[in-house]
């Protein structure tokens, strides 16, 4: 293939990265970004998946079989974490606007300068080796396209790589000092480079698989039993330190550090990654064993096994399925060579550079335009770095072997991050002891082998140990050797920094500094916004300070943060005043997320007279904090107490307007009873009186009329009065022992002249003898009022159903085949006034007390009554009342 089409393709591939971050930038300028959307963030997270996951993963399986498992294993298994620990972990840097893991150790250790730079001189010791093999990734593939490539060239084809990812990181990140601020850009081009690699892997995979083979079981076939077991079987010692260092790497390798918690807009966006993150690591690894087996079937171990992903479709002559191979791995590559250096760069320029030049330099020269520059620097001596490690390291080992030893060289730092959150008393001595320890002795006992293999230390180190001292042997470290390199390597190195870790916070204390933070980290959740409550001891002017963030920030963002304070807190900042203690606080987390902690913390020191902060001041704020903490839980407790009351105010309020309509809509309709059969009277007497001549028959009819409606009006204030009496406690019951069939059989023939009327039937269903202990004139008027209601609400020519039954109490039920009654109103069926009010909409049928009444015979009876009822299909109440004791002890006996 030709050579200058391959690069073509590399230039247009990065301009089309650069079209999406310049979009994205421009929506992001409008209030419409997209980086905000969970889905990309989930997919910028698949920056972990480089040229080690593309090429490097075939090339492990094809050797070792299923340990190369190991590395997605461990961040799935890591993923419930996310909720607490990775959600922690940007609340605090969102906190303290940190962007770096060098930052976020160093200023839980009182902002120590010490350890800023022992964390960034560990990162790019670590990372920069990681970042040769991508360009190993990427020169190997362009090799295997174009065997002749290094001959068109004066320089080989990583250079011109690095060069053109120079310009893409220097255009679209390094912008503004304040690297706090989201690359709306960078995170939109890294999640499209996610999809790429993707894309591009299940269809060369797919390609391989069911293409040149007849799919999984027809590859499976066509090897031997030997190899067969390598890929079904597990039996790779080293597979639980894989899981526990690719654990490690997916929370605190830099580069996702950065794209995990710098770039994070919100935390509910890690909701999504925790399945979608861990979906993609799937669907990516899902050819990889077809790929190896197939590679070793058709290739016969004459190509490198890394390259097995291009080198197949070129044996099949699917030119084009090779470039788009080529893409992909071309994207995997250079998404973590971009991002790695970012944070790299980032790291050298706020914790290496800035803080010597602070230190030995006029502190008042560094300026916005300068950290920058220092930036942009960085920028190109990390990746000239890595590519100088490239040319002479990298080449003489496998792409697995070089990301491993960076694996283990970050999680170094695995127990400092969890026992900074986690341990509040664990010290800064403690933290630096331990990131010596382990730091050392990965890098003798992983490091040091390399260099010894490429010649630049003798080989006499690893045959016989340093000085002929065996037991040092980096190989077998106090005459032990492990399985494997990357395990002897991790143990001693983990082994030697947990034991430094818990001596050095043994036998040193902590500071105030120290002490101050490590309550907020441990305890953050309970300071809320409080970050600014964080102690600062010292004098300081105004105007100094407000130099400093000039010079740092810019005049427009300085004076806009000076005022936008002033206005939020009320606090005067006069410039020949001394400065406020919050202030600096506030200014201080401003100037870190432009130059990092430590150096902000230096800038500060160079224009105050700071003090160290003493175990009275933290006692202080943590009283401070406590009592504020009390008060909160205080007015929250009393504002759910007033908002309780509130509620039952409001609920009272509305029951007693209900009561006052209610109220009123019986008056009306007890007035409208009274008056319908005094003007009935009225007439009927002046009937009389003014017709003397009238019949004795028709004086006979009109005197009867006035007679029934003296019964009426006679029955209407008995119910006004019973129900009077029942609610003030004032009716007596006249018990006596009852025979409630009986008692029904008597009620229902009272009414066979209304059922005659209306062609309506009642069956009563009593099939033995209930006897209960009763007022009969009571329990008489409430079956007169079920069954009258039942008549008035049934449908002509129906049946109404009463039935008797129970044994420890009785239950008497009145069932109708009417109307119904609407759900809304079963629960108020029973309030006094109720139906008063609905009559108003139409003919009254009764003054609406009589079923209030009925429930209250009833319960005096200490029984029960409800209802059940279908629209347009009737209702069934239901009331029981207890059996007669004696009867009771039979039936129990």
């Amino acid at each position: 293939m030709n050579y200058w089409l391959i690069i073509s393709i590399s230039i247009v591939y990065l301009g089309l990265l650069s079209l999406v971050a310049y979009f994205a930038d421009k929506r992001a300028k409008t209030g419409k970004a997209i980086q905000g959307n969970p889905y990309v963030y989930a997919l910028s997270l698949a920056v972990y998946c480089t040229a080690w996951t593309y090429y490097g993963s075939v090339g492990k399986a094809a050797s070792d079989g299923l340990s190369f498992l190991a590395t997605y294993i461990g961040p799935v298994l890591g993923m419930p974490l996310w909720l607490f620990l990775i959600i922690r972990i940007v609340k605090i840097s969102n906190a303290l606007r940190i962007n770096t893991l060098a930052d976020f150790i160093a200023t839980r250790f009182g902002k120590s300068t010490t350890l800023s730079i022992l964390v960034t001189i560990m990162c790019i010791l670590g990372v920069v080796p990681y970042v040769s093999i991508q360009l190993k990734a990427i020169d190997s593939s362009i090799k295997v396209l174009s065997p002749d490539a290094d001959q068109l060239l004066l320089f080989d084809s990583a250079l011109l790589v690095v060069i053109l990812l120079i310009a893409f990181i220097l255009v679209f990140t390094f912008r503004t000092v304040d690297s706090t601020k989201k690359h709306h850009g960078l995170v939109s081009a890294i999640a499209l480079e996610s999809v790429v690699k993707l894309v591009a892997f299940l269809l060369v995979g797919g390609f391989i698989t069911y293409g040149m083979f007849d799919g999984f079981g027809d590859i499976f076939n066509r090897i031997s039993s030997e190899n067969l077991t390598k890929y079904s079987t597990l039996e790779d010692s080293s597979f639980p330190v894989l899981l526990f260092l690719s654990f490690s790497a997916v929370f605190f390798l830099p580069r996702q550090f950065h794209v995990t918690i710098a770039e994070n807009t919100s935390p509910e966006n890690i909701k999504t990654a925790i399945w979608l993150f861990p979906s993609y690591l799937l669907a990516i690894n899902l050819f990889v064993i077809p790929v190896a087996i197939g590679g070793e079937y058709l290739l016969s171990g004459n190509v490198d096994p890394d390259m097995y992903l291009i080198e197949l479709p070129l044996l099949a002559g699917n030119q084009v399925l090779a470039m788009i191979t080529y893409i992909g791995g071309f994207s995997a590559a250079t998404g973590m060579i971009i991002v790695s250096t970012i944070a790299i760069s980032m790291m050298a320029s706020n914790n290496l550079v800035i803080p010597l030049i602070i230190k030995g330099y006029n502190p008042s020269k560094i300026n916005e335009r300068k950290a920058l520059l220092i930036r942009r620097i960085s920028v190109v001596v990390v990746l000239l770095g890595s590519y100088l490690y490239f040319e002479f390291v990298s080449n003489e080992f496998p792409i697995v072997a070089i990301g491993l030893i960076s694996f283990a060289a970050v999680a170094q730092f695995t127990p400092v991050v969890l026992a900074s959150l986690f341990w509040k008393e664990v010290t800064r001595q403690g933290a630096i002891f331990s990131l010596l320890a382990g730091f050392a002795i990965w890098f003798y006992t992983l490091v040091v082998p390399g260099m010894v293999k490429v010649g630049l230390l003798p080989l006499e180190l690893v045959s016989s140990g340093p000085f002929g001292v065996e037991w040092l042997n980096p190989t077998s470290l106090f005459g032990i050797q492990l399985s494997d390199p990357i395990v002897h390597g991790t143990f001693w190195s983990l082994f030697f920094n947990i034991g430094f870790l818990i001596l050095g916070t043994l036998f040193y204390d902590q500071s105030g500094k120290e002490r101050n933070f490590a309550d907020f980290y441990t305890e953050y959740y309970k300071y809320h916004d409080q970050s600014n409550r964080l102690v600062w001891k010292g004098t300081m002017i105004q105007r100094d300070l407000k130099r400093v963030m000039e010079n740092i920030l810019g005049k427009g963002i300085a004076t806009l943060e000076i005022n936008s304070f002033k206005k939020a807190t009320g606090i005067s900042l006069d410039e020949n005043d001394e400065v406020n203690p919050q202030f600096v606080t506030h200014a201080e987390k401003l100037l870190t997320g432009a130059i990092g902690a430590s150096s902000a913390r230096m800038l500060i020191a160079s224009i105050s007279k700071e003090e160290d902060i003493e175990l009275s001041d933290v006692v202080a704020l943590l009283r401070e904090k406590k009592e504020i903490s009390k008060l909160n839980e205080l007015l929250s407790s009393k504002s759910s107490e007033l908002k309780k009351k509130a509620d039952e105010l409001a609920t009272a309020n509305s029951r007693l307007q209900n009561l006052d309509v209610e109220k009123d809509d019986f008056i009306s309709t007890v007035t409208h009873e009274m008056r319908t059969p005094l003007t009935s009277i009225r007439a009927m007497t002046e009937i009389i009186h003014d017709n003397p001549d009238l019949t004795d028959e028709e004086r006979k009819r009109f005197l009867a009329t006035v007679v029934d409606e003296t019964d009426r009006m006679t029955r209407l204030i008995n119910q006004v009065l019973d129900l009077e009496k029942l609610e003030s406690g004032q009716l007596d019951l006249n018990l006596e022992k009852l025979d409630l069939c009986e008692l029904a059989r008597e009620v229902i023939d009272s009414f066979e002249g209304q059922l005659k009327s209306r062609d309506l039937n009642i069956e009563l269903k009593c099939g033995a003898t209930y006897f209960i202990n009763g007022d009969y004139d009571r329990l008489t008027q409430v079956l007169n009022n079920l069954i009258s209601n039942a008549i008035k609400y049934s449908s002509d020519n129906s049946t109404i159903e009463v039935l008797i039954e129970g044994e420890q109490e009785v239950m008497i039920s009145v069932k109708d085949h009417g109307k119904g009654i609407e759900s809304e109103n079963i629960d108020r069926i029973f309030d006094k006034f109720f139906q008063a009010r609905d009559q108003t909409r139409k003919k009254p049928k009764g003054t609406g007390l009589g079923l209030s009444i009925t429930k209250r015979i009833v319960n005096m009876h200490e029984g029960e009554i409800s209802v059940r009822s279908v629209v347009d299909s009737g209702s069934t109440f239901i009331f029981t009342l207890p059996r007669f004791k004696e009867e009771l002890e039979i039936i129990n006996e």
